[in-house]
């Protein structure tokens, strides 16, 4: 009986510490998981570099850095830059069109008196 409860006592103990380190490493996760994808995408283009670079490894780290920022980052600014050109000519055209003239706040339009004018649906106002 004794070692029953000395194993279920281990176990909780255990739950308990493996929660709180999931808790405590739970920030933790996502960047690690981002860099073990990142390892495996472009693992075999640093080996390359390592093969090509006589077993340099610091040459190759700076090979393989640059070739990520030339394949990802350059297409994903020019990207951006697209974006902002679009964004741009929108806003420009836009600003070219005539303006929807109309009453501004707190005018009327023209005839409409106070009398003639909806009044707000309020809840004391239903049955008039």
């Amino acid at each position: 009986m004794a070692r029953i409860v000395s194993f279920v006592a281990l176990v909780v103990i255990l739950v308990v510490i493996g929660g709180l380190f999931l808790q405590v490493m739970a920030g933790f996760l996502l960047p690690l998981f981002l860099a073990l994808l990142l390892v495996l995408m472009f693992g075999p283009l640093h080996r390359w570099f390592i093969r090509r670079c006589g077993l340099h490894g610091r040459i190759a780290a700076v090979l393989t850095t640059g070739s990520i920022l030339a394949l990802v980052l350059v297409p994903m600014l020019l990207l951006l830059c697209a974006a902002g050109r679009e964004a741009q000519s929108i806003y420009h055209a836009a600003m070219k069109q005539p303006r929807l003239e109309g009453p501004r706040c707190g005018e009327r339009r023209q005839g409409q008196t106070t009398a003639n004018r909806r009044r707000p649906l309020i809840l004391g106002n239903v049955g008039h």
